[in-house]
C-alpha cells in the first residue's frame, strides 16, 4: 500500500489564503522530501526515489512502503533499519523530518514566496 504523506497545514492556510497557489504547494513538498530523506530507511533506494511529489502531498508509492512507514513487519514485528545509506532512518519519517528541519522548510518556503512576490 502505498503512503502519502499530509501535515496540516489549515492554521497556516488560513493566515496565507491565496498566497500559496500549486506552485508554492508544490515548492514546499518537494523541499520537505530534500530534508526527509535522511529519515527514510532505505535498503536500495526504491521507495524514496519513486516518491510521487505534487500539490497534493508527498506519495510513496511503492506497494511496500506502509510496512517501514508504521515500522511493522508483516507478521507484526518492529522492523529494525539499516543506516548505512540514511542514517537518521526511522518509522513516521515524516513527523521525523518535520520536527528536525521545519524552521529550514518554512524559512525556504519564505524565501520562495518572497522571490516570486518580487518577479511577479
Amino acid at each position: 500500500m502505498a503512503i502519502t504523506v499530509q501535515i496540516d497545514t489549515s492554521a497556516i492556510m488560513e493566515k496565507v489564503e491565496g498566497v500559496l497557489n500549486d506552485d508554492a504547494k508544490t515548492f514546499f513538498y518537494n523541499e520537505f522530501y530534500r530534508h526527509m530523506e535522511p529519515y527514510v530507511p532505505a535498503d536500495t533506494l526504491t521507495m524514496f526515489d519513486t516518491a510521487d511529489i505534487s500539490a497534493d502531498g508527498i506519495l510513496f508509492v511503492q506497494p511496500y512502503s506502509s510496512a517501514p512507514y508504521f515500522g511493522k513487519t508483516k507478521d507484526g514485528n518492529q522492523m529494525h533499519f539499516k543506516t548505512d545509506k540514511h542514517p537518521l532512518a526511522t518509522d513516521h519519517w515524516d513527523i521525523a523530518a518535520w520536527n528536525a528541519k521545519k524552521d529550514d522548510i518554512c524559512g525556504a518556503l519564505q524565501d520562495y514566496i518572497n522571490r516570486r512576490n518580487r518577479h511577479g
